[in-house]
């Protein structure tokens, strides 16, 4: 394109040309929908999608956009672009996705326990991709650990409560409910009388 020269004689133009050779490679942002919790991790399915930009051509790519759906630690995705002077350029990016809740192993317990009986309490989770990061029980609201050894004193219902959650976001949780009885505690009693 001419350029605007300042000699003795005034300003003139000199043309430099338009063929110069172009040897920069286009410019690839890659963006993700939804977004990685803070962990990492998408427990939905996720599209990535890779866009190119260039000074002197519309560049096109080997491919634009990957709907992830798999359950994968670490699934990589990647694209070449190039533009109209055969510059080309590589990008990748890496999803994490996990969309399965942990697996709970709740306590084996009896429907029905006397008043201030001895029970232990014992439970698991089973979590095999993301990883766990909270493992919670509760007995009638009050937090227990594994182990723990419980005079139940609660008469009526109570209930055990078990909640898991995986670093994708994932929770589950669930009850199990007895009751507690005092056997001392007469009930439906009739009385029957006879006469002679």
């Amino acid at each position: 394109s001419p350029v605007a020269v300042l000699g003795v004689g005034g300003i003139g133009f000199l043309n430099l040309g338009t063929n110069l050779p172009d040897t920069t490679p286009p410019v690839i942002s890659v963006s993700q929908t939804p977004l990685p919790n803070a962990n990492g991790w998408n427990n939905t399915d996720v599209t990535v999608t890779f866009t190119a930009t260039d000074d002197t051509s519309i560049p096109i790519c080997a491919v634009d956009t990957y709907t992830l759906t798999d359950e994968v630690y670490g699934q990589e995705v990647s694209t070449y672009c190039w533009d109209a002077a055969g510059n080309s350029a590589f990008a990748s990016h890496t999803v994490y996705i996990d969309k399965t809740a942990p697996g709970l192993i709740m306590p084996s317990l009896a429907s029905s326990y006397p008043v201030n009986s001895y029970v232990e309490f014992t439970f698991d989770t089973i979590e095999t991709l993301s990883g766990l990061t909270s493992l919670s029980a509760t007995l009638n609201g009050n937090p227990i650990s594994y182990g723990d050894w419980i005079v139940l004193d609660q008469l009526g219902t109570n209930t055990f409560t078990l909640t898991a959650t995986d670093y994708a976001g994932n929770t589950e949780s669930q009850t199990l409910q007895f009751t507690v009885t005092d056997p001392l505690t007469l009930t439906n009693i009739t009385v029957t009388s006879e006469t002679s």
